[in-house]
């Protein structure tokens, strides 16, 4: 790089370098020059005054750039004199470090208007030892011209002769100060991104405790759930064994055995009203018959719903089986068990129920909302057909018992649409055997039978 001061005194600049300068700066420019807008031949005391060579080697990682081991920080330093020229990846990098770097000398400068006041703002930062940040914002300043800025280079010039002729012991201390500014720098940046990698950790914990309390939250609510129903399964089981619901039965079984004695005997005194009598005998039989048979469903149900419930306590204190033990005493042997009617809400329970006792579970809602054309198919399938007498269509019900009745499958018709009427009619179908087998009465209770004669069922106690 050829001396600028050589010149002579006067100009620092011969007359064809300036003409060149203004040439490339296009007269004054409009706003702050770049690093690869001002003058090459200033690059080498900018980058070597405003940049530290730790500054230099941050920027080479940066930018992908890799010395040599051996490399001298002159080599390093001509580098990137020479990279200035372009706008490039180092010269933009460069640039954006000494515009952070040099943001207040930047500020204080940008007040100056005219040449005179940027010379004034030099001289004061000049006697007051601050020179790498008001050299490089007049240096880039609108209004800093070729004169001015050859004169605060030459400034800086002579100042590094006088800093070359300086103690020794300062120099060296100058350099532990930038090793260490550099070292602490490094370790700022690191200590940052451990303090990220933290934060990120921290984060991701956070959410896992989140999502582990939400699970136990869903736990909890399960478990609540579950002993709700099942307080509620203990409460009609105490009701059950208080006998409450048999003995108000059994009550109007005997009022209606009495009214029976007052009707015969009445009969046997007065022939003029015989045949009425006769007629009201027969009524009470059979309303007296279906007590009776719904007392002893009842009774079933209770029986069939208590042993289930010791079978998941586990009686006599003894710890309660798992669900594959509990599902053995129903054990359907893989057969396929249709259920026509009841209640939509339960119908998942009954599959369960059928599917733990290693059977398949069909179902048919009786013609509500299936096409009835399906319940030939659905009773097709089926090796037995388990029907609630209280929560099906009277056509639904006959047809069932009919298919049945013609093809040999047991037939179950259920008291309620329930889950205890459910798991009683199941064991009386494990307990029925072969198809034919069945109540010799004919009756409608939750035994298995097989079903004769085209009669329709009666519903008129349901």
């Amino acid at each position: 790089m050829s001396d600028p001061l050589a010149s002579g005194p006067t100009l620092p600049l011969p007359g064809d370098d300036l003409a060149v300068l203004r040439a490339q700066l296009g007269g004054a420019p409009v706003g702050r020059r770049k690093l690869w807008q001002m003058d090459p031949r200033l690059h080498c005391s900018v980058i070597g005054t405003c940049l530290s060579l730790g500054d230099l080697r941050r920027i080479a990682r940066k930018t992908g750039v890799v010395f040599a081991p051996d490399a001298t920080d002159y080599q390093i330093h001509g580098n990137f004199v020479r990279w200035a020229e372009q706008a490039g990846a180092a010269a933009r990098q460069m640039q954006k470090v000494l515009e952070r770097r040099h943001a207040v000398a930047i500020r204080r400068f940008g007040r100056g208007r005219t040449e005179d006041d940027l010379v004034v703002l030099w001289r004061q930062s000049l006697d007051a030892g601050d020179v790498p940040g008001p050299y490089w914002a007049l240096l880039t300043h609108p209004a800093a011209t070729p004169m001015v800025s050859w004169r605060v280079f030459g400034d800086v010039h002579m100042l590094s002769h006088l800093v070359g002729a300086a103690n020794q012991a300062d120099i060296r201390r100058l350099r532990a100060l930038e090793a260490e500014r550099e070292a602490l720098a490094d370790a700022l940046a690191a200590a940052k991104a451990a303090a990220a990698r933290q934060e990120q950790d921290s984060r991701a914990l956070v959410q896992r405790h989140a999502a582990e309390i939400a699970m136990l939250t869903d736990a909890r609510a399960a478990t609540r759930s579950a002993e709700h129903r099942l307080a509620m399964a203990e409460a009609r089981i105490r009701a059950l064994e208080d006998g409450t619901a048999a003995a108000a039965l059994e009550a109007r079984i005997a009022d209606l055995n009495r009214r029976v004695d007052r009707a015969e005997a009445e009969a046997r005194t007065s022939g003029r009203t015989a045949a009425a009598r006769q007629r009201e005998i027969v009524s009470l039989r059979e309303a007296n018959l279906r007590l009776s048979r719904e007392v002893a469903a009842l009774t079933q149900e209770w029986s069939s719903a208590e042993a289930i419930l010791r079978t998941r306590l586990g009686g006599d204190g003894a710890p309660a089986p798992d669900a594959e033990t509990a599902a053995h005493a129903l054990d359907l042997e893989g057969r396929r068990i249709a259920y026509v009617g009841g209640r939509s809400g339960l119908i998942p329970h009954l599959r369960g129920v059928v599917a733990r006792a290693g059977g398949i579970f069909i179902h048919h809602d009786g013609g509500m909302e299936e096409a009835k054309t399906r319940l030939d198919e659905t009773l097709a399938q089926a090796d037995a057909v388990l029907c609630p007498v209280d929560c099906v269509s009277h056509g639904a019900c006959w047809r069932v018992k009919r298919f049945c009745k013609q093809r040999a499958k047991p037939f179950v018709p259920l008291r309620t649409a329930s889950l205890s009427s459910f798991l009683t009619g199941l064991a009386a179908l494990r307990a029925g055997g072969d198809p034919g087998t069945g109540n010799s009465d004919g009756s409608t209770g939750t035994t298995a039978e097989h079903v004769e004669g085209d009669a329709e069922p009666d519903f008129a106690r349901r």
